[in-house]
């Protein structure tokens, strides 16, 4: 089996359309396109030690290949390979052409834990798998105007208002406090230890000047100008799923006041707005709380995700 590996280049729109063709025969509810991939690349170069490529057996793309390192953590990896070219040692020579090439210390793949046979693969090689990341979804998402009604007027006694990233205003100011209110948020669920910590670019890079941000699906609960509460969500066009990003959630002096349900009730009304058929979110699941406050808001249970680790010995 005499396997071509190319080098992925996000300016080659046949390369963005295989990408994002091999993606969606994974992921029956989000439909990746050729222009999300590309803006998720931002077309810029790839980190040293990087691996980003389409794999071709006899002329025909059947796989695609992302391995990148992170300075402390294991090497993210992510292996699609077409279903019509399974079961034939394709990803194990990519597997072999990883360890032989760049000689990671240790790797991690996210993979879904109905995936039996990603399940396996990885296990075949040596990944364990580590905690599932929960995931709850809501299958018909409406907007209800007597819910917004009842959460905001439970709000009105503690002065909390609920205001979208647009009317709030995107100034310096604005930016320097959402960082510092993200960056409570993970410590109060201890996340503060895994690595990542909320800065002034980490804003700009993965939220407020992505490509897919939009200012009126950035939610902010507010007590005069303090930021006591988030959330936010992300859908890409012609998709049928909003996703509820992580990070979001109220601080712990307002907790169970209402302040979780306000903004619950502006994502499900901007999924019904919009036309989205279905949220996802992907909770925490070391925070209880969360996950209930999303089963009384409609969202049920939907497999998760299972983080596959591989460590040199």
């Amino acid at each position: 089996m005499a396997l071509e590996f190319v080098t992925f280049d996000v300016s080659n729109s046949e390369h963005l359309r295989i990408q994002a063709a091999l993606t969606n025969t994974l992921y029956d509810n989000h439909r990746y396109t050729a222009e999300q991939t590309m803006f998720e690349r931002d077309g810029s170069e790839p980190d040293p030690g990087s691996r980003f490529e389409l794999v071709y057996l006899d002329g025909q793309p059947v796989a695609y290949l992302e391995c990148v390192p992170f300075a402390g953590h294991p090497h993210w990896l992510e292996i699609l390979i077409d279903p019509s070219a399974q079961r034939r040692g394709i990803g194990t020579a990519i597997l072999e052409r990883i360890h032989a090439e760049l000689a990671p210390n240790s790797m991690e793949a996210q993979v879904r834990e109905d995936w039996t046979a990603h399940l396996n693969f990885y296990a075949k090689h040596g990944f364990t798998a580590g905690t599932p990341f929960p995931c709850r979804v809501n299958e018909s998402p409406r907007a209800d105007p007597d819910l917004l009604e009842t959460v905001d007027a439970r709000l009105e006694p503690i002065g909390v208002q609920i205001r979208p990233w647009s009317e709030h205003g995107d100034t310096p100011e604005h930016r320097e406090a959402l960082v510092a209110a993200l960056n409570g948020l993970r410590a109060q669920v201890n996340l503060e230890g895994s690595g990542w910590v909320w800065t002034s670019d980490a804003l700009s890079e993965e939220l407020l000047d992505t490509y897919w941000f939009h200012p009126e699906r950035l939610w902010l609960a507010l007590e005069r100008d303090a930021i006591v509460g988030a959330a936010w969500a992300a859908g890409y066009e012609n998709d049928r799923t909003l996703f509820l990003q992580d990070g979001g959630g109220v601080i712990e002096a307002f907790k169970r006041k209402g302040i979780g349900s306000a903004l619950i009730a502006r994502v499900l009304q901007v999924a019904a707005d919009d036309g989205y058929a279905r949220i996802e979110a992907h909770p925490n699941a070391d925070n209880p709380a969360e996950i209930a406050l999303l089963e009384r808001h409609g969202f049920g249970g939907f497999p998760g995700y299972l983080m596959m680790t591989w460590r040199a010995t």
